[in-house]
């Protein structure tokens, strides 16, 4: 959608949603990460947060080895908020395996 206020809902409800169900997990990551590219900073940090709280819950113990390099891109974002939210993601999770 084009309006901002549109996506960062969509991402809080994805999270959410994922929170209570976690069979919803799996996707909701998968779309929270895809949400990491977005062009307007408070989606990214929405979905930087969903994904975190997510961990923090148990519902995603890893990213896998495409998601990482997603996530670690984000540590280069002009915004330090984005990045200083990027830290605490990356501290919240693990690695799908060794070599990643």
């Amino acid at each position: 959608d084009e309006f901002e206020a549109v996506r960062a809902a969509a991402v809080d409800a994805c999270g959410e949603l994922a929170l209570r169900a976690a069979s919803l997990a799996p996707a909701a990551t998968d779309a929270l990460v895809d949400m990491f590219s977005d062009e307007l900073q408070r989606v990214r940090l929405n979905a930087l947060d969903s994904l975190r709280k997510l961990a923090a819950a148990g519902r995603v113990a890893a990213l896998s080895e495409e998601q990482l390099h997603v996530a670690l891109c984000m540590l280069d974002d002009a915004n330090a908020g984005v990045r200083a939210h990027t830290h605490r993601l990356l501290g919240a999770l693990g690695c799908a395996n060794v070599a990643c």
